[in-house]
């Protein structure tokens, strides 16, 4: 998946998994860092909760311990223009000895920042912090499925880059003009190189290379 992936307009709305610990209707304060248990992080391509490092976790709990003085996201919107759903905003869980907190961010023109019901516009300084650490995530993301012995198996759009063929090739093999090869051995289940659908499995072949 492409860095712009991340980069999407902001929010209306959007529903956690049934995973997640229910939403505080409001944050009257956070944990402290040295509060916290554990914090873990949404890949909602695959579906799963991901362990997060204390330092990034430290990272974005800082971020948002000055969130009292944040701009109110919606009061930011230009008169008559809704506001528009994140098909894919980060959630951000803390269990720390004070409780259990669920955060979602989404990356646009504006970090928009939801805590409870409230969401809120990231300050810049704070919003590219934010910024380097989710698209760390992406890298670490891509690294995990394609760093897996070929021939394996790949959900297609589970990473950034890797919801069409040519995008797929240039994940495992870095080379994009090299989607036929995952075609042929997909025949059967893509009929239309061109038209790939978002969560079926996939197999990556080991890529020949004839000797000269």
């Amino acid at each position: 998946m492409k860095t712009h992936a991340l980069l999407i307009l902001a929010l209306c709305g959007m529903l956690l998994p049934l995973a997640t610990q229910a939403l505080p209707q409001h944050f009257p304060g956070m944990p402290s860092t040295n509060e916290v248990v554990k914090y873990s992080r949404y890949n909602i391509r695959e579906d799963k909760w991901l362990e997060v490092s204390k330092t990034d976790g430290d990272t974005i709990l800082t971020c948002l311990l000055d969130h009292e003085n944040f701009t109110d996201w919606l009061s930011t919107l230009p008169a008559g223009i809704a506001p528009r759903m994140a098909p894919d905003p980060w959630h951000f869980h803390v269990a720390a000895t004070n409780g259990f907190y669920t955060f979602s961010f989404s990356a646009g023109a504006r970090t928009v920042a939801i805590l409870g019901k409230r969401r809120l516009v990231v300050p810049d300084a704070e919003r590219e912090i934010l910024l380097l650490l989710f698209n760390s995530w992406i890298k670490t993301d891509q690294k995990r499925f394609t760093s897996q012995p070929l021939p394996c198996q790949f959900i297609v759009g589970s990473v950034a880059g890797g919801d069409t063929l040519s995008g797929i090739a240039r994940l495992f093999y870095g080379d994009a003009t090299k989607w036929p090869v995952i075609h042929e051995a997909n025949k059967a289940a893509i009929k239309n190189p061109d038209l790939i659908e978002f969560g079926m499995v996939i197999t990556i072949p080991k890529l020949e290379t004839t000797p000269p």
